[in-house]
């Protein structure tokens, strides 16, 4: 999925588990990625609510692509709703997101 968001934009999106066949999901590693196509991205992930850069989960704001993987094994794992933000902090960006669930071999 490619998006773009301005300068201090937050932009949301909704990731359902819940509505995918379970045996796709279930112990699975949720392996989310952002790839920068212009500017920097951060990546932010939450499951009780939208995500901010204050209150979250999960993040990821390395220089260039974004990375958050949920092992099985997390205390916030579920298979059910996860809440991801985008914000671009430094300028206007355009990025790439990708979301899946991987055995945890395959993500290694």
């Amino acid at each position: 999925l490619r998006g773009s968001a301005e300068r201090y934009e937050r932009k949301q999106f909704v990731l359902h588990l819940d509505k995918a066949p379970r045996q796709l999901v279930k112990d699975r590693v949720i392996w989310v990625s952002v790839h920068s196509i212009v500017g920097d991205p951060d990546l932010y992930m939450s499951i009780a609510e939208p995500p901010t850069e204050k209150e979250y989960v999960w993040k990821s704001v390395l220089e260039g692509a974004d990375l958050i993987q949920v092992h099985p094994d997390d205390p916030n794992y579920l298979i059910g709703t996860y809440y991801i933000a985008i914000y671009c902090t430094a300028s206007d960006c355009e990025f790439e997101i990708t979301a899946k669930a991987v055995l945890p071999a395959e993500h290694d």
